[in-house]
């Protein structure tokens, strides 16, 4: 089963947001209304954790009548055997765009984001066993709309995303970082058994709003606002070294899917053909465009058969006044028409 909660209202996109939470059946390929969240919001996080629940952390709640805007602090837990949610202690604190990964040991690794007031460089750990917080060792970089990639050994790959130093974090005001923040391409690795950060080797383009897809051989990063131009890029793991890709695709806010096959599936997002191609990334072929204009068939089909419904409307009504005038007008025009 697959659980799809919060986001914004499909009538209004950019203010308010939802409670409202879906399941969808693969068995079956049917939708069934899941329990409301207690709070409205968008741009959170879900995470499934071991024991099957659903934890979900931070975003913003909105609503446009009357206006209010706010960020949520409070986490809620979704348990598919009972199908409820459930508060979680507090502890997390109010952010959006950060990220949440689950690590081997049953814990829950929520990383910066933008909070109330500003870039947010604290890191928490969520223990579900115990409803309880701790705090992380803070890393070098706040940052915002970045991706954290559990690696195969245990440790956290974060890379991108938009933010600021620590240095300057505390040098300058929250308010006015939060408008002159800068895209990345650099990276950290946390290390949850010694808690500690320690920076890796930078991308050779910034991005914010990309994938990173963990494969075999390496992490894939795809896409990414500011990413120009937007090649793909592998870090090799075991090197610690980037390297990249000859494709472009300059898209932003899509997803990569890992296939079972092993290959990675690149849809959607908004860019140049965001919406109308797909990608598929293969580790012996690199990344080939596998479809082109998707999309837009079935938009021009629409649009063609709108055009031919008007045509016939306006055809029949031509028609009809044809006949009228036939009928009353000069006896003498009927011939001619």
């Amino acid at each position: 089963m697959v659980l799809v909660v919060g986001g914004f209202h499909e009538k209004d996109p950019l203010g308010e947001t939802v409670n409202s939470a879906e399941l969808f059946d693969p068995a079956t390929n049917r939708w069934a209304p899941a329990a409301s969240m207690a709070f409205r919001r968008a741009r959170h996080t879900a995470t499934l954790l071991r024991d099957g629940r659903v934890l979900v952390l931070g975003g913003v709640s909105s609503s446009v009548d009357p206006y209010d805007w706010s960020f949520l602090a409070v986490g809620e837990l979704y348990d598919p055997r009972t199908g409820r949610w459930s508060e979680t202690a507090p502890g997390m604190g109010a952010r959006q765009g950060h990220t949440a990964t689950l690590l081997p040991d049953g814990r829950v690794l929520g990383v910066c984001g933008q909070g109330e007031m500003g870039p947010e460089p604290s890191v928490k750990l969520y223990d579900p066993a115990h409803n309880a917080w701790s705090a992380a060792r803070t890393p070098r970089i706040a940052r915002d709309g970045h991706t954290a990639t559990l690696l195969a050994d245990g440790k956290v790959l974060v890379v991108g995303g938009i933010g600021v130093s620590a240095k300057e974090l505390a040098a300058a005001s929250p308010q006015y970082l939060t408008y002159s923040l800068d895209p990345l391409s650099s990276g950290d690795l946390y290390d949850p058994a010694s808690d500690s950060w320690t920076f890796v080797v930078a991308m050779h383009a910034t991005r914010w709003g990309h994938t990173a897809t963990l494969l075999p051989g390496g992490l894939l990063v795809v896409g990414g606002a500011y990413a120009n131009p937007g090649h793909p890029e592998l870090f090799e793991i075991p090197g610690h070294f980037w390297v990249t890709g000859s494709s472009v695709i300059n898209r932003h806010g899509h997803t990569a899917t890992l296939l079972q096959d092993g290959r990675t599936l690149i849809a959607g997002g908004f860019g140049i053909d965001g919406m109308s191609t797909s990608w598929i990334y293969r580790s012996d072929m690199g990344v080939v465009q596998v479809s082109r204009w998707g999309a837009v068939p079935t938009g021009v089909a629409l649009l063609a058969a709108l055009a031919v419904l008007l045509a016939l409307i306006w055809g029949s009504r031509l028609r009809l006044s044809l006949r009228k005038w036939l009928r009353w007008g000069d006896p003498d025009q009927w011939i001619a028409s």
